[in-house]
C-alpha cells in the first residue's frame, strides 16, 4: 500500500514540476513581438525629413550671416 501511494506523490510531482516549466517556457519565450513595419518606415522618414529642414534652416541663418558680414565688409572698404 505505501508503494502506490508513493508512486502517486512522485508521479504528482513531476507532473506539477513539468507543467510549471512548460508555463515558464510559454510566458517567457512564446509571447507575441509584432512590429508595425509600416510605422517603423513612416517614423523613419519624418525623422529624416526632420533633420533635413533643420540642415536647410541652419545654413539659410549661416547664409544670412555671411552676407550681413559681406555688406559690412564692402561698406567698410567703401566708406575708407
Amino acid at each position: 500500500m505505501s508503494w502506490i501511494l508513493h508512486t502517486i506523490i512522485v508521479s504528482a510531482l513531476i507532473i506539477m514540476i513539468i507543467h510549471c516549466i512548460y508555463e515558464y517556457f510559454k510566458g517567457g519565450m512564446a509571447c507575441e513581438q509584432t512590429t508595425d513595419l509600416a510605422d517603423l518606415k513612416t517614423r523613419q522618414y519624418k525623422a529624416i525629413i526632420e533633420k533635413m529642414a533643420k540642415e536647410k534652416d541652419l545654413s539659410k541663418e549661416s547664409a544670412e550671416d555671411m552676407d550681413a558680414e559681406l555688406t559690412e565688409y564692402m561698406k567698410s572698404k567703401i566708406e575708407a
